[in-house]
């Protein structure tokens, strides 16, 4: 009796370079403590290919360095959470905020 031969070659993937090459987003949230005043976000659900984007998404809007930004002074402030895998077709960006308004 011989043993079968395989017909099929199993190749491992690398999940991250999978969901950054493809059309994919996922979901993430993003948080910062540095900036709590009023009239500030303090949190963010966005879609992003990738977390290191989604710490350089603003919430507000307003590049890092303006006056009026509701949100902290860099990326480095930025927690990032996985929270799933957006639908296909999901662009990039906010999908909710959280402003704390005085």
């Amino acid at each position: 009796m011989t043993t079968p031969t395989p017909t099929a070659t199993v190749t491992s993937i690398n999940i991250t370079d999978t969901v950054l090459t493809s059309n994919f987003m996922n979901i993430y949230l993003i948080a910062q403590t540095q900036n709590a005043r009023y009239d500030t976000f303090d949190s963010a659900i966005v879609a992003a290919p990738s977390e290191q984007a989604a710490k350089e998404i603003t919430p507000d809007g307003n590049p890092w360095d303006s006056p009026w930004s509701g949100w902290c002074s860099s990326a480095e402030h930025v927690t990032v959470k996985l929270l799933g895998t957006a639908t296909e077709g999901t662009e990039a960006g906010v999908i909710l905020g959280s402003f704390n308004a005085g």
